[in-house]
């Protein structure tokens, strides 16, 4: 009878494969005003993004329409960190930087949210 063993780098790198993750997706948004002043139009806005992770570090790429006249859209690349504290507090690091099409706006945030369980 063969038996087959694994050895521990070879465990290592078989499961190497599922710290990488990837999302992607599509949204589309529908705003409704109901003021009859100046704006007052239905407008509907698309959100495209992926996020591709490693372990707690990922980075996120999302693509946003604009109803917006002087910009038709906005582009948010961000590279974070996430994680466990303890069983109940997790927290979430990371630094966005937005970039408009046409006007060439560029704003950064950077933030640190925690979440409790």
């Amino acid at each position: 009878m063969d038996q087959t063993t694994t050895t521990a780098p070879e465990m290592e790198r078989n499961t190497s494969a599922s710290d990488w993750s990837l999302e992607v997706g599509v949204t589309p948004k529908f705003f409704y005003r109901l003021n009859d002043g100046p704006g007052a139009a239905e407008s509907a806005e698309i959100e495209a993004f992926a996020e591709v992770a490693y372990g707690p570090a990922y980075f996120h790429a999302l693509v946003l329409s604009l109803d917006d006249p002087r910009d038709d859209a906005q582009f948010e690349l961000t590279l974070g960190h996430r994680g466990d504290l303890t069983e109940k507090l997790a927290y979430d690091a990371y630094y966005t930087r937005f970039l408009r099409d046409e006007t060439g706006d560029v704003r950064a945030s950077c933030m640190a949210n925690s979440i409790i369980a």
